[in-house]
């Protein structure tokens, strides 16, 4: 239920004193000026936060279906994630953001040459 998780989540933002976080929903690009961080499944949105130097923490509860090996078999292997609440309060009380290299998301020209 997203109430449930958006309950759990505010719960956890209010025990570290993140009062300034909005959970929202929508289109990403139009939240970029106005965040410090994402918290999101794993999928384009961490591809986007990025390329915008935006830390994003992957959160990916195992009832929506992803579990440990699906992540191991993926690019995201090597990154933080959280398949549960628990985890990603670990990973955001530690700012263990997930992060894929800006210089390996594409097979051409290199990223730097390209983005700002």
């Amino acid at each position: 239920d997203l109430q449930i998780e958006r309950d759990y989540i505010n719960k956890v933002l209010n025990k570290y004193n993140l009062t300034d976080i909005d959970i929202c929903s929508g289109n990403l690009f139009s939240y970029f000026s106005k965040t410090s961080c994402i918290i999101g499944q794993a999928a384009t949105a961490l591809v986007e936060s990025n390329i915008a130097k935006i830390p994003y923490y992957i959160y990916e509860p195992e009832y929506i279906g992803l579990r440990n090996i699906d992540i191991e078999r993926s690019i995201f292997k090597d990154i933080p994630y959280s398949l549960s609440t628990k985890q990603l309060e670990e990973n955001l009380s530690k700012k263990k953001h997930s992060f894929l290299d800006r210089e390996k998301l594409i097979d051409g020209q290199p990223m730097n040459q390209v983005l700002n």
